[in-house]
C-alpha cells in the first residue's frame, strides 16, 4: 500500500491545480513563468503554451509595474513568506483584469524550485463594489440636496438619520436628533394623534402611509408638515421606518386664503343682491315719506312721524350704499395718485377724528408712491382703518402709520394671493388689547363685529377689503391678544 500513497497525493494535487477556480503559475526569480494552470488561461484569455516561458510582467499595466516589481522583489527576499499583490493584467481582448494575487518564494525547495503565484480574477467584484460607491454617493447628495426632509428612525420612533433639510427647518443640529424620539418635535395638541397613527402603522404592518401635523422647531416657530413614511425591512423583519416630510406651511395658508377669498365672494354676491333689493324697497319708502311730508304742514303731529321715516330710510339707503361698496368696489373715476400725499393730507382729519387721549403717528414716505385709485376710495380706507384702530383703544393708546414701497417675491407674494412685484404698502397699528385668533378669521366678512348692536355694523373692514381687492392689492392682519394689531395694505405701484 504505502509505496502507492504517493502516486495519489501527486494525482490529488495535480487535480485540484489544474481545476482551480483560481489562477495558479510558477515562475522563476526572474518571473518566467514555468507552469500555468487553466485557470490562467482564461484570465489572460491566452492559451497556456503562449504563456508558459513568457515573463509575467509583459501583462502588467504600466500603472501598477513598479509596485508589482517591488513586492516580487519582497517575495524574492523573504521565502516561505506569502506576499500579497494587487495589479492589473491585459486581457487578450485588450481589456484590463483587476487581479489580487498572492506570492510564496519556494526556490529553495527541491522539485519546487519556484514562486508560486495564486491568482485571482476580482474585476467584477471591483464593478460591484465601484458601483455599490456610486450609489451610495448619489443617494447621499439626493438626500443631502434634498428640499424635502429625509430621516429614519428606529422602531421605538427615535431618529437613526437626519438630512440637512431636517435640521434646516427644525432649527436643530444632527447631533441633537439622533436619538430624539421624533413625537417630541410634534405640537402637544397633535401628539396623541400621531402617536396612534405611528403606532397603527407598525400595528398593522402598513407599509406607507400619509399624514400632516404641525412641527414644533427649537426656536418656536410652527411647521406643518406632510410625510409619507414607510416601513423599513431586513431580512423580513421590521427594523425601522423612513420618511419623507414637506413642509406644507404655504400650501395650507394659500388653500386657507383661497378658502376665505371664496367664502368672502359669496358673502359679496349675496350682500350686492340683499342691497340691491332693499334699496328698491328704501326707494318706494323715501318716495312715500316725502310725498306724505310735502302733503302735512310742519305744524301738524303726523309730519314728524313721516320725517322720522324719511330719516330712518336714509339711514337704510346708507346702509346698502356700505354693502355696495363691498360687494361692487367703484372703479371708474381711478387715476394715478400719489397714495403718500393723500395719507399724508389725512392726517388733521384723522387727529380730529380720534379722542383726546389718542395719539397718531404719520410716517410719510420718502418717495412717492404711485397708486391708481380714485381720492375718496383711498380716504375710506384709512379713515376705516384709524377708526378700527380708535375703538380697539378705549382707554386711549397710539395709532401708528407707516407707508413705503414694498417689493414682494416669492413665496410672499404668492402668500398674499398678489403676483411678485413693487407695491405701495400702508399699515395702520394700534397699542389696543388685540384680536383673539378665533375672531381674525373673520374681521373682513360683512356684519361680522365684537362690538354692541348700537355701536358699529361690522362693515368698516368688509369695505376697505372690497376696495382694496378693486385695486388689484390685498389686506393683511397681523395680531396677537395684549400686543395690538396691525393692518397692511398692499397696492401695486404704478409708472415708476
Amino acid at each position: 500500500m504505502s509505496p502507492r500513497r504517493p502516486k495519489k497525493a501527486s494525482q490529488l494535487a495535480t487535480a485540484l491545480i489544474e481545476h482551480n477556480s483560481d489562477a495558479i503559475a510558477l515562475v522563476d526569480e526572474a518571473g518566467t513563468v514555468l507552469y500555468a494552470n487553466p485557470a490562467a488561461s482564461r484570465i489572460l484569455g491566452l492559451p497556456i503554451a503562449d504563456i508558459v516561458n513568457s515573463n509575467l510582467f509583459r501583462w502588467v499595466h504600466d500603472a501598477d509595474l513598479q509596485t508589482m516589481r517591488a513586492n516580487f522583489e519582497k517575495t524574492l527576499a523573504k521565502p516561505r513568506a506569502p506576499i500579497p499583490n494587487a495589479f492589473r493584467m491585459r486581457h487578450n481582448d485588450g481589456t484590463w483584469r483587476h487581479i489580487e494575487s498572492v506570492g510564496v518564494n519556494w526556490l529553495d525547495t527541491p522539485g519546487i524550485r519556484g514562486i508560486i503565484i495564486n491568482y485571482r480574477d476580482v474585476t467584477e467584484s471591483r464593478r460591484s463594489e465601484e458601483a455599490l460607491r456610486e450609489g451610495e454617493a448619489r443617494y447621499r447628495q439626493l438626500t443631502e440636496q434634498a428640499t424635502d426632509i429625509i430621516y429614519n428612525c428606529d422602531l421605538d420612533g427615535r431618529f437613526t438619520f437626519v438630512n440637512p433639510t431636517a435640521t434646516r427647518l427644525t432649527k436643530f443640529s444632527e447631533q441633537e436628533l439622533l436619538g430624539r424620539h421624533f413625537l417630541s418635535l410634534v405640537r402637544g395638541d397633535h401628539r396623541q394623534r400621531v402617536a396612534e397613527f405611528y403606532e397603527r402603522q407598525r400595528r398593522e404592518y402598513i407599509r406607507s402611509t400619509y399624514f400632516e401635523f404641525p412641527a414644533i422647531a427649537k426656536d418656536g416657530t410652527e411647521v406643518w408638515v406632510g410625510q409619507n413614511v414607510q416601513i423599513v425591512e431586513e431580512q423580513g423583519r421590521a427594523v425601522g421606518v423612513q420618511a419623507i416630510a414637506r413642509d406644507i406651511t404655504q400650501r395650507l395658508a394659500l388653500e386657507d386664503q383661497l378658502r376665505q377669498a371664496q367664502k368672502m365672494e359669496a358673502i359679496g354676491r349675496l350682500a350686492g343682491g340683499v342691497a340691491h333689493d332693499f334699496n328698491n324697497v328704501l326707494t318706494a319708502i323715501l318716495g312715500s315719506a316725502d310725498l306724505l311730508s310735502m302733503m302735512l304742514d310742519r305744524d301738524d303731529p303726523k309730519w314728524a312721524e313721516a320725517d322720522a321715516i324719511k330719516r330712518a330710510a336714509d339711514r337704510g339707503a346708507a346702509l346698502t350704499r356700505q354693502l355696495l361698496a363691498f360687494s361692487r368696489p367703484q372703479r371708474a373715476a381711478a387715476t394715478i395718485v400719489d397714495l403718500a400725499a393723500v395719507v399724508g393730507s389725512m392726517e388733521p382729519m384723522l387727529r380730529r377724528l380720534v379722542l383726546e387721549k389718542i395719539a397718531i403717528r404719520v410716517t410719510v414716505s420718502r418717495s412717492p408712491l404711485p397708486v391708481r385709485a380714485d381720492e375718496a376710495s383711498l380716504n375710506q380706507i384709512v379713515l376705516n382703518l384709524i377708526i378700527n384702530a380708535r375703538d380697539a383703544m378705549p382707554e386711549g393708546g397710539t395709532a401708528t402709520i407707516d407707508m413705503g414701497e414694498a417689493e414682494l417675491g416669492d413665496p410672499l407674494a404668492a402668500t398674499l394671493g398678489l403676483m411678485p412685484g413693487r407695491y405701495a404698502g400702508v399699515s395702520v397699528s394700534d397699542t389696543g388689547e388685540g384680536i383673539p385668533p378665533d375672531i381674525l378669521r373673520h374681521v373682513f366678512e360683512p356684519f361680522f363685529t365684537t362690538k354692541p348692536a348700537d355701536k358699529g355694523t361690522g362693515l368698516g373692514l368688509s369695505i376697505v377689503y372690497g376696495i382694496v381687492k378693486g385695486l388689484g392689492g390685498t389686506i393683511e392682519v397681523q395680531s396677537e391678544p395684549g400686543h395690538g394689531a396691525t393692518f397692511t395694505i398692499y397696492v401695486p405701484l404704478v409708472g415708476t
